[in-house]
């Protein structure tokens, strides 16, 4: 089924991926329904360079909350500011989105995986 070919996709990524980035963890006895692959680059210029040999390779990616969601316009009126949730801030700006669907195939995995760890 769909979301069990997500999974594989998922497991593969997470074992071809290297250490460089830090990785999605399910815990034991549970399932994702993987809607997105998301790791974390070291920085926000790591990130970007990763992003732009995906994109040179013609391979999407995408920054689902680049704007931490404190921060975003919607919630203006609750007065949060920059530096109020460091983890969240730091995370969107680290964070971004590989391929993800059930119909990869192991070339197009490992292409994407090969890119990915290449950039430094």
């Amino acid at each position: 089924d769909e979301i069990h070919s997500r999974n594989k996709v998922a497991e593969l990524y997470s074992t071809k991926i290297n250490d460089t980035y830090l990785k999605q963890f399910i815990p034991s006895g549970n399932v994702s329904a993987w809607a997105q692959y998301s790791i974390l680059a070291n920085s926000m210029e790591h990130r970007d360079r990763v992003i732009l040999e995906l994109k040179n390779n013609n391979i999407p990616s995408a920054i689902y909350y680049i704007t931490p969601l404190h921060l975003q316009t919607v919630y203006k009126n609750l007065g949060y500011s920059n530096g109020e949730y460091p983890i969240s801030e730091d995370v969107s700006s680290r964070i971004f989105s590989i391929p993800m669907h059930p119909y990869l195939e192991n070339e197009d995995i490992n292409k994407i995986c090969e890119i990915i760890n290449a950039v430094r």
